[in-house]
């Protein structure tokens, strides 16, 4: 080496250490405290949770009474089986009750609107005639409830009835209520002038 050249500093080897030391501690530092947030977070996390599916929006029920008495669930116990698992068959389930027609009132007629009265105290006979698609009908006369206030229940669902119409009425309403199994499905009403 000739004199000419310039002469460079070398880092001293305690110098490099400490400085490689503070690196650490201060890396170590940082994860230590990330490490304690992100667990605090967690821990928020479980407790939310907890409290959300904990209570799950369910409101208290019916206070049971004296007459309330608890039956004990019964439990199923596995027995082991040497062959296949069996498939259990279906119980039978009751079918349900057919739905009523859509159009139960097929048509409800009278031999006429107009009583044809010659005084006020005369009687005249209508004759009521109905098509349903109901199981019984329902008369009454001077209501729309038939089913309510009858007349005469339990008719046939298809057929008619005669009456008086009484003249000292300026009109009075006969209805009909279409039943099926015993259920009203249908009400109509003709009004009848004197």
């Amino acid at each position: 080496m000739s004199d000419d050249t310039p002469t460079q500093r070398l880092p001293q080897p305690a110098a490099e250490a400490d400085e490689l030391g503070a690196e650490r501690t201060r890396s170590r530092t940082l994860l230590v405290i990330l490490l304690g947030v992100g667990a605090a977070l967690v821990a928020a996390i479980i407790v939310l949770l907890v409290l959300l599916l904990g209570s799950g929006g369910a409101t208290p029920g019916p206070t049971p009474t004296a007459a309330d008495t608890p039956s004990p669930t019964p439990t199923a116990t596995e027995s082991p089986s040497a062959g296949p698992t069996a498939t259990p068959t279906p119980t039978e389930a009751q079918a349900p009750p057919p739905p009523p027609p859509p159009s139960p009132i097929v048509s409800y007629t009278v031999s006429s609107t107009s009583a044809g009265c010659p005084d006020q105290s005369s009687s005249m006979p209508l004759t009521f005639n109905w098509n349903t698609t109901g199981t019984s009908v329902d008369f009454g006369i001077d209501t729309d409830f038939a089913d309510s206030q009858p007349y005469q229940t339990d008719l046939p669902a298809v057929g008619g009835i005669t009456v008086n119409y009484q003249c000292g009425n300026a009109s009075t309403r006969f209805a009909i209520a279409v039943r099926f199994n015993g259920d009203v499905l249908d009400r109509r009403t003709i009004t009848v002038t004197r």
